[in-house]
């Protein structure tokens, strides 16, 4: 059997019949604390415990303690390997100096091997207990600058703050910040901090989301904003989104953290504050894609390497507000364009003008000849649809012929009447051109015009018009100030039928026949 192994039970025997002094004797270190109240305690009776320096014949020395210890003349030496002496004795006074004369002295446990007794003795879920014996081996491993003493009570000070954290409820956001401020104040490694951070908040996290799955906004943003400041790979997004490796952190969030690098540990942080927000949001998201706009805008935002979401809200949001184009404002309908757009889907910006337009045709129909001309216009400035456009410049001119902007706006893009009908002037045979049609073509007044011609020729209706009869016939006379004309019809009272007889050059406004 292993010598070190065998001694074990002994020592323990030996620690259990001790056990009731170690609460008694005064360690060196307050002893020497006390150090200026030394004198005041002459012939008082001390008993005290410590790591000795040195020891002679006739006195021995404690750790960090300047007295001499005296042996009395019945006070040996013990007997054995040792550490750890306790002594009793009194402060007198020899020869002008303080001295500690020993009645008796006797082998200690070391503290490592006093550490190990305590820690059987404590009840395993006790977290105050174990804060307790770690503070007293922290403060010892201080006094004597003792690293293996000093990393025992920081893994007790773990050990307490494990099972601490173990009792603390999902919903307890002060507990753990008071357990993250222990940890600090502890000096503990940040790898455990990071891992009490992560824990306690992945417990939060899944709380919130079991409890009411139906959202509780607010909540997740608290949440939120505490991963963010608490965990500095949160804040960092990354350049791309392993949805793999994100997968199965989610599945086994502590292990994955745990056995994690502090490297990867920062990506791990950042893929817990995706799935936090991308839960948040989604949360929101109206089934029907009324707010897809609106959730796939927030995701850009908070969480931009999930471009797949991004994407998919955006398209639910394009495809939610394509069945609205019909009852759309121009501005609403304009937006959606510039969504298109905003995608490189020229296809996409097209249909959703050409929708809109036709939805509102009746609207434009209904205002007549202005309503037409109009409509005709958007097709332009929206789609740049001069053929569509020329349609409704036709259909303008049909309902009425006297509208000067339609035929007007049909002889500058290349339109020509041919038999009551436009059509564009390429399609026109030339022989088949008469000289009152070239004339209109070319916006002139010639002899035998009816009105319809000439208000088709000029483009715009007469400035003045004057009739008068005399002698069984009408004669009209039509000014057109601005082309600088005055036209003459004549016909015989009873027939509705004149054309033109006279064309006159004017120089200033007629004088009224």
């Amino acid at each position: 059997m292993n010598r070190k192994t065998s001694l074990v039970p002994t020592m323990l025997v030996c620690l259990l019949f001790c056990s009731q002094a170690f609460g008694q004797a005064r360690s060196i270190q307050s002893f020497v604390e006390a150090e200026e109240k030394w004198p005041q305690t002459i012939g008082t009776t001390w008993r005290l415990e410590g790591r000795y320096a040195l020891i002679s014949e006739d006195s021995m020395r404690f750790v960090n303690c300047s007295m001499p210890f005296i042996f009395g003349s019945n006070v040996n030496r013990p007997p054995g390997r040792f550490t750890n002496l306790e002594v009793t004795g009194k402060i007198e006074r020899r020869d002008g100096k303080l001295v500690f004369a020993m009645s008796s002295i006797r082998s200690r446990p070391s503290d490592m091997e006093r550490l190990i007794f305590e820690k059987s003795a404590i009840n395993a879920d006790d977290a105050a207990k174990w804060y307790e014996l770690a503070s007293w081996a922290s403060r010892r491993a201080n006094f004597y600058n003792d690293p293996a003493l000093r990393e025992a009570s920081q893994e007790i000070q773990r050990t307490g703050l494990e099972i601490e954290f173990r009792g603390l409820k999902p919903s307890d956001r002060n507990g753990l910040v008071s357990l993250i401020q222990k940890a600090r104040k502890f000096k503990l490694d940040q790898v455990l901090i990071e891992e009490f951070l992560h824990d306690g908040y992945w417990d939060r996290f899944l709380f919130i989301r079991e409890r009411d799955r139906a959202t509780k906004t607010e909540d997740y943003a608290d949440l939120l904003v505490s991963v963010s400041n608490d965990m500095e790979g949160a804040r960092k997004p990354l350049e791309t989104y392993d949805a793999e490796r994100a997968k199965a952190y989610l599945e086994n969030a502590k292990g994955i953290f745990k056995a994690a690098s502090e490297e990867e540990r920062e990506t791990l942080e950042r893929y817990f504050y995706i799935h936090i927000a991308t839960t948040k949001i989604l949360n929101q998201a109206d089934t029907t894609g009324k707010n897809a706009f609106q959730i796939a805008a927030e995701l850009k935002k908070e969480v931009p390497e999930r471009t797949d979401f991004i994407d998919q809200y955006e398209e639910a949001g394009l495809k939610y507000e394509s069945q609205r184009i019909p009852v759309m404002t121009r501005q609403e309908m304009q937006n959606l364009a510039n969504r298109y757009a905003a995608r490189d889907d020229a296809a996409g910006v097209t249909r959703t003008k050409t929708t809109w337009l036709n939805a509102r045709e009746s609207l434009y129909t209904d205002n007549g000849a202005r309503g037409l001309v109009d409509l005709a216009e958007e097709w332009i400035q929206l789609l740049n649809d001069r053929k569509t456009a020329a349609k409704y410049y036709i259909a303008a001119w049909k309902q009425n012929s006297q509208y000067p902007l339609a035929a007007a706006w049909l002889r500058q893009n290349g339109y020509a009447l041919n038999d009551g009908e436009w059509v564009p002037a390429e399609m026109l045979p030339p022989s088949q051109e008469s000289a009152i049609e070239k004339a209109i073509r070319e916006g002139r007044i010639v002899k035998g015009m009816t009105t319809t011609q000439v208000k088709t020729a000029m483009g715009v209706a007469p400035d003045s018009v004057v009739r008068f009869a005399t002698n069984g016939k009408v004669t009209e006379l039509w000014v057109f100030q601005s082309a600088g004309a005055m036209v003459q019809f004549s016909w015989t009272i009873g027939k509705e039928s004149s054309t033109v007889d006279t064309i006159r050059s004017i120089a200033a406004q007629p004088e009224i026949f």
